[in-house]
């Protein structure tokens, strides 16, 4: 098992498949010579092939990867609930027919769409046909980010677009399970408060789209997300309750001499109820896992195959990681599977002890069982999600015992909704009690110890404390085995050496983020682009590397200016971490914000002056009003200059401003406004850096720029090719690391 896992993971880790046969070779080679290891070798093998033949699959289907994008007619049918936003509506389209004769369209299988149009109200099973915009499916690229080329090639997402012109739409006319997901969500909005449709939507057909970020909020830091996504908790409630209605089916048949059916029906009738369910929320990655994990432990219990619960667990995690290969780098695979594992060694355990009182027996051991989880996914959940909630197990055992009622309650208490309307506020009244639970203890200080990403040996004493005190010892001996996991949750985050410092260039798409770290703090100058619905991409670019460090706090932000594409992440930012001091161009909204026209300090070493190229100020531009930025540790030089126009950059250098840098950050994006030959020639930066979203509209970097850049030899990047860039600033050296570069897979766009 551990080889065929083995070789399934290499492929996962591999920047190009192309590795794979030489690989192959050469384990084969080592088959003819090492017969004791030939086992071994073949399993891993296996494994390399299974992982290496579905990625090509995926690989093949997938559109190409070009900046410039493609307009095709299509013909498809919507194979997703549809995401309505205020402007637009988001879904999957299953492709039956392209309008071309390239091969690379032909194969299309699924893609992922926008749609703009006000006046169409598309659903699930919807058949259109029209002219779409198609790109890549191609993704922002940024360190503990997640990656969303290896979730759209996992799910079969082989390109992304939005429907330029609509030229044929018909709704569904067939019954289907996502039809009636459709109906179902429709109903539930009907009749009942927003909060309750959004709840019940997300517990019983897994649409989360309808819980706001608060909502989110609530539950990641009582440490309860699980209970609102569709996966094995849902799905082994479910099974629960097919079994126990298989076992009232089969009690009148075994009275009539059906002896047999005892372990057959109830098994069967848990499958169907989980498939139902798992149908109902719509096959998503991670419904797929619990379901194929479930089939697994229900086959075990058949007749002929009396397989023990940790035989049944291999097992499912070898058809699981055969099936999706890319689900061995999920975090919730591990959760669902260390959770398993967990339960399976306190059910182990629970033989070995008696109770003085019935009485006590169930509280006593769902104590001892959540006791059991919380100790043993503390350390996966501070890994994967730099965070631990101290009530996260007091919560979780009032919560999941509550919501599990509630999900077994459903199909009585919606039906009575159907034959008696009045009773939805039964329903209402009861999730209205579970969020203002949820609320309440997500309120309480203290709850959350935000952690930052552990070192390894920590890591190493922290798994062997863990281990100890999931042992059958006594509790003096456990207690004393918390204390190699406390530097895990209480040593710091390294930070650079007094003197040095990091930027990171953030991969934001068309705008501009730069987190500069040194010995006494962090910088952040511009938050990224925000969007005409109030989203932006704050939260999924820059937001998971800040959460990663363990702190909430920022010394000091920096607001070039009140441009969407620079200020659009504020209030994400406001929202998640404490600011010290705001600098801005402009003023922002809901925020005291002082002026960036002169000034410097210094942190950790660390020189930071703030240049300012106009003295008057009234009659600016937005682009000319942005703030101008310089930061050195007087070997490596950083200069930040926003949106500034060429008139900007010209006055900068008649005052004298301008001294020899190492980086420059190109003003605008890389508009021909900007980043003009003369700043080059005065500044003679070693390094360009370019921060524009891949293939954007406005064609940034211009040609132009890049022809003064490359006629004087100096080199650049740009974060729409190589993802989030890393500028290392040490005593004596500086040097550029591209994101893309380092975290390079197989299906990672060049």
């Amino acid at each position: 098992m551990i080889a065929y896992i083995g070789g399934i993971l290499t492929v996962a880790l591999l920047p190009s498949l192309t590795y794979v046969w030489l690989s192959v070779l050469l384990l084969i080679l080592l088959c003819i010579k090492q017969k004791r290891l030939r086992r071994w070798l073949l399993l891993y093998l296996l494994g390399v092939a299974v992982a290496a033949i579905w990625g090509a699959w995926q690989l093949h289907h997938r559109l190409p990867s070009s900046p410039q994008a493609l307009d095709l007619q299509m013909t498809g049918r919507v194979d997703s609930l549809v995401q309505h936003h205020d402007q637009r509506q988001v879904f999957e389209l299953a492709v039956q027919a392209v309008e071309s004769d390239l091969p690379a369209h032909q194969r299309l299988r699924r893609i992922r769409l926008s749609a703009y149009h006000a006046d169409v109200r598309f659903g699930f099973g919807d058949e259109i046909r029209a002219v779409i915009r198609l790109r890549s499916p191609r993704g922002l690229h940024n360190p503990e980010a997640r990656d969303t080329e290896r979730y759209y090639l996992a799910s079969g997402l082989d390109a992304r677009g939005y429907v330029r012109t609509l030229v044929h739409h018909q709704p569904a006319k067939f019954l289907s399970a996502g039809v009636v997901r459709l109906k179902i969500k429709t109903w539930l909005f009907d009749q009942f408060e927003p909060q309750t449709a959004s709840t019940l939507s997300a517990l019983i057909i897994g649409d989360r789209s309808g819980l706001d970020d608060q909502h989110w909020e609530w539950l990641r830091r009582t440490g309860t997300t699980h209970l609102l996504v569709v996966s094995g908790l849902h799905i082994a409630v479910m099974a629960m309750l097919g079994w126990l209605f298989g076992r009232l089916v089969a009690m009148p048949l075994q009275l009539s001499g059906w002896m047999g059916c005892s372990r057959w029906v109830p098994t069967v009738s848990a499958l169907l109820f989980a498939t139902a369910d798992a149908s109902l929320a719509g096959w998503g990655l991670p419904v797929q896992r619990a379901w194929l994990m479930l089939v697994v432990f229900l086959v075990g219990n058949w007749q002929l195959l009396n397989l023990s619960g940790w035989q049944r667990l291999k097992l499912s995690l070898l058809v699981i990681v055969t099936v999706q290969p890319l689900a061995i780098l999920e975090p919730g695979l591990w959760l669902s599977f260390g959770a398993v594992a967990l339960i399976l060694w306190q059910l182990q355990q629970r033989r070995q002890q008696v109770f003085a009182s019935a009485w006590m027996r169930l509280p006593a051991e769902w104590w001892r069982l959540q006791l059991g989880l919380f100790i043993g996914m503390s350390l996966v959940l501070v890994m994967n999600f730099n965070q631990l909630s101290l009530l996260g197990i007091v919560v979780n055992l009032i919560a999941v015992p509550w919501v599990s009622v509630t999900i077994w309650l459903l199909p009585v208490l919606l039906l009575l909704v159907l034959e008696r309307p009045e009773a939805a506020a039964l329903l209402d009244w009861n999730l209205e009690l579970i969020w203002g639970l949820l609320q309440w203890a997500s309120q309480l200080p203290g709850l959350v110890l935000q952690v930052g990403r552990p070192q390894p040996l920590l890591l190493v004493l922290a798994l062997l404390g863990t281990w100890i005190m999931l042992l059958p010892l006594p509790v003096r001996i456990r207690a004393i085995a918390l204390l190699p996991c406390l530097p895990v949750l209480l040593v710091p985050v390294s930070q650079p050496p007094t003197g040095q410092y990091n930027a990171w260039v953030f991969d934001v798409g068309q705008g501009q983020a730069i987190l500069i770290e040194t010995a006494a703090g962090r910088l952040l100058y511009d938050t990224g682009p925000g969007f005409g619905d109030g989203r932006s991409a704050f939260a999924y670019t820059v937001g998971p590397y800040l959460r990663s460090q363990g702190s909430p706090a920022l010394e000091w932000v920096v607001v070039s200016h009140a441009d969407a594409d620079h200020s659009g992440g504020f209030a994400a930012l406001q929202q998640a971490h404490s600011i010290g001091m705001l600098l801005g161009g402009e003023a922002l909204p809901s925020a005291h914000t002082q002026g960036c026209r002169n000034g410097n300090w210094q942190s950790g070493g660390v020189n930071f002056t703030l240049l300012d190229p106009f003295r008057e100020h009234a009659g600016l531009s937005s682009n000319d009003r942005s703030c101008v930025l310089r930061v050195s540790n007087g070997r490596c030089s950083l200069l930040l200059t926003g949106d500034l126009s060429q008139s900007g950059e010209y006055r900068l250098l008649s005052a004298g401003q301008i001294e020899p840098i190492t980086w420059l950050v190109a003003g605008h994006h890389g508009s021909r406004d900007s980043t003009a030959g003369a700043l080059l020639d005065y500044a003679k930066p070693e390094h360009v850096v370019v921060s524009a979203g891949f293939g954007n509209r406005f064609g940034h970097p211009h040609a132009e720029v890049i022809e003064r850049i490359e006629r004087r030899g100096i080199p650049w990047s740009s974060t729409a090719r190589q993802g989030a860039l890393l500028l290392q600033a040490s005593s004596d050296s500086c040097s550029l690391i591209p994101h893309r570069a380092l975290k390079k897979r197989y299906w990672t766009g060049g």
